[in-house]
């Protein structure tokens, strides 16, 4: 048997650092994300023994929380590790795909289980968080199930997914104007959230924290009601506040943000910040495609699917 699945990176918009059990458990956490066209692919085939090989350091847990052996499973990223999109979380999430559709042993069930994202992203939140202990968020397991544009809102022990859909002409504008940059360097991004959560007695961090959470509130109604302008510019008051929120910049960021701010730009860091990648709202034709960018820019395209199959041969 061969399954091979994928599931979408993603980009944040605000709200991170409260999808954080730390600070969802005693407040209200809400983000607002959305999943792009870049993926960790997952090749599951059958062995002709009761191993279970792979190159996913955590595969043993879980194959564990499945009760599976005798199982190859080989991951591809489209994007390196410590990128700061959630290429972690995406890569349990098309295991723990791979692995549900495996256990029903049908071709049948693999749509019945592309409806059920729930389980799956809520399967992969558990063992990456919980049995596996790597610090983090919810949201990158959910908008990789989920895909599209969605709205996340937390409290204790509850989680709600809400998707949105913005007009074509406003994505067409988002695509024409959004490109990642790339932070040369390593990152981790467990010590980057440890940094994070000390914060979380600030009075200041928190203040900036409620901050992120009214604008991830206000976002995708600026996106439905084609308000592009006040949506670039919280793109900018989101970097802003995240930034005084906790020290969530390093020197090759800073030198980046630097001649981004000097030429006009708007931008925010992505994920917890200390590498991996900025969000930048560009004119691409004019900038990128012309050269009057001063980076490399990787254009934005969003992802509506979320983890699905795209091989399956029993």
């Amino acid at each position: 048997m061969r399954i091979v699945t994928r599931a979408p990176y993603r980009i944040e918009f605000a709200g991170g650092g409260t999808d954080i059990p730390e600070y969802y458990n005693s407040r209200l956490g809400f983000v607002f994300s959305a999943a792009i066209k870049k993926y960790v692919t997952c090749t599951l085939i059958t062995r002709d023994d009761e191993q279970v090989t792979s190159n996913f350091p955590y595969i043993k847990e879980c194959a564990d929380y499945y009760n599976i052996t005798g199982v190859d499973i080989q991951l591809e990223y489209d994007i390196p590790h410590g990128s700061g999109l959630g290429g972690s979380s995406s890569s349990f999430v098309a295991i723990c795909f791979a692995m549900t559709i495996y256990k029903t042993k049908s071709n049948r069930m693999r749509n019945y289980y592309s409806m059920n994202k729930r389980k799956i992203f809520m399967d992969a939140i558990h063992l990456e968080r919980s049995v596996c202990k790597m610090p983090g968020g919810i949201q990158d397991q959910i908008l990789s199930a989920v895909g599209g544009f969605v709205c996340i809102s937390m409290y204790e022990n509850q989680i709600y997914a809400d998707s949105i859909w913005p007009s074509v002409q406003v994505i067409r504008d988002l695509e024409d104007k959004l490109v990642l940059v790339k932070v040369e360097g390593s990152r981790d991004g467990g010590k980057s959230i440890e940094n994070l959560v000390s914060h979380y007695s600030e009075k200041k961090s928190m203040e900036a924290l409620e901050e992120l959470k009214l604008l991830a509130h206000r976002m995708p109604l600026y996106l439905i009601e084609n308000r592009l302008n006040d949506f670039y510019a919280s793109i900018m008051r989101a970097h802003n506040l995240k930034t005084s929120a906790y020290s969530a910049t390093n020197s090759a960021m800073d030198e980046i943000t630097d001649t981004l701010r000097n030429s006009g730009y708007r931008y925010r860091l992505e994920g917890a910040g200390n590498g991996g990648h900025i969000l930048v709202v560009v004119d691409i034709e004019y900038d990128v495609t012309k050269g009057k960018f001063p980076f490399k820019g990787m254009p934005v395209e969003f992802d509506y699917s979320g983890v699905k199959c795209i091989d399956y041969n029993s």
